[in-house]
């Protein structure tokens, strides 16, 4: 997922330490997808690919649906600005995290 141009910048490979919110560490998006896998009766291109379209459904939502307000916090909307630069809305908000999105590809 690393290689991927979509998803590069969110995803950290460091061994130690924690990153942003708007970020997630390859190891534990690793286990995640390996937890997950098995249960989405598909490939890993599958997941990736279904990964992606979280990710822009994510990006094209509208403030009050994503953070629960028509005008959301200095903090908010600095993440999503950080995000947008980053290409990488998947862990932008305590609602939308790994755990989260990836749980709705084995639903």
């Amino acid at each position: 997922m690393q290689q991927d141009t979509a998803l590069r910048k969110g995803i950290v490979d460091k061994t130690t330490g924690r990153v942003l919110r708007q970020r997630i560490l390859a190891k534990d998006l690793y286990e995640l997808v390996k937890t997950h896998l098995p249960r989405t009766h598909g490939s890993l291109d599958d997941v990736l690919q279904a990964i992606k379209r979280i990710n822009v459904d994510i990006a094209m939502m509208p403030n009050v649906r994503l953070f629960g307000r028509h005008t959301p916090s200095d903090t908010k909307t600095k993440q999503r600005a950080k995000a947008l630069e980053l290409g990488f809305f998947l862990n932008l908000d305590s609602k939308y995290t790994p755990d989260v999105w990836l749980a709705t590809l084995t639903s």
